[in-house]
């Protein structure tokens, strides 16, 4: 009698409290609703990427003008972007997008089916953390070619979020710590929806009579508080059920 080894792996035992989080996760507001606009929205903005060049104007003073290809955002800048540090800031957060986008589906198909899904979703969050990590330092190293009143300081709070996400997202799944995963990467779900909110939004208020500076931080302020009241509503759910299950 000859034995052969199944050719198929045992299933990945699922602890109750990560089917849990999955079936939330699977009919939250994204899921439900949110996405049937953000998705479009989206596909359009990448559509203005790929389509559109961004542009640089040398002014008189010596600094450049500088016009985003995603948004038209407009920025003065001391002196031009290095092109290898704004393709890697630029492609970096496309891919994280899109990434991100694709892991939320992924996660809500292993709701339903875990097994055929969880390595497909360890190895998309990897790509996605070190896109992140690579997004975040480039967009950090821009910081210094802009002379926007504080814009050191808003480099640091721009980058910082992704650079805490990316360490709590590994952290939280290494530890399966799984209601803790899902509240962070969530976050980094909303980031990626606040972004091109926040730089859509700036173009237009500097096309409608703001200046520079102002369109471009009251289009972040408003783009954190859409997203802000969103994760408000995520955090009060989170230790609601919280306080039920101890």
């Amino acid at each position: 009698v000859v034995l052969r080894k199944s050719s198929q792996r045992a299933s990945p035992i699922v602890s109750p409290t990560a089917m849990e989080e999955l079936r939330q996760d699977a009919r939250d507001a994204y899921n439900t609703w949110v996405k049937f606009i953000v998705v479009p929205c989206l596909a359009m903005y990448g559509a203005a990427i790929v389509l559109s060049q961004h542009s640089v104007e040398s002014l008189e003073d010596g600094t450049y003008l500088f016009q985003a290809r995603d948004s038209g955002l407009v920025m003065t800048t001391k002196s031009k972007f290095p092109a290898s540090l704004l393709a890697t800031h630029l492609w970096s957060g496309v891919g994280l997008f899109v990434l991100t986008i694709i892991q939320k589906e992924i996660v809500a198909r292993m709701s339903t089916s875990y097994s055929y899904y969880r390595d497909i979703h360890g190895a998309v969050g990897f790509f996605i953390l070190l896109l992140s990590l690579s997004m975040s330092v480039a967009g950090f190293s821009l910081g210094y070619y802009v002379p926007l009143p504080s814009f050191r300081i808003f480099s640091v709070f721009f980058a910082a979020p992704w650079v805490i996400w990316a360490v709590a997202v590994f952290w939280s799944a290494s530890m399966a710590r799984m209601r803790l995963h899902r509240l962070v990467g969530n976050m980094m779900l909303k980031g990626c929806i606040a972004v091109p909110l926040s730089r859509v939004t700036g173009a237009i208020l500097q096309r409608n009579g703001w200046s520079e500076a102002a369109g471009y931080y009251q289009g972040i302020a408003f783009a954190s508080a859409v997203v802000g009241i969103w994760q408000l509503a995520d955090l009060v759910t989170f230790f609601s059920r919280k306080s039920k299950s101890s």
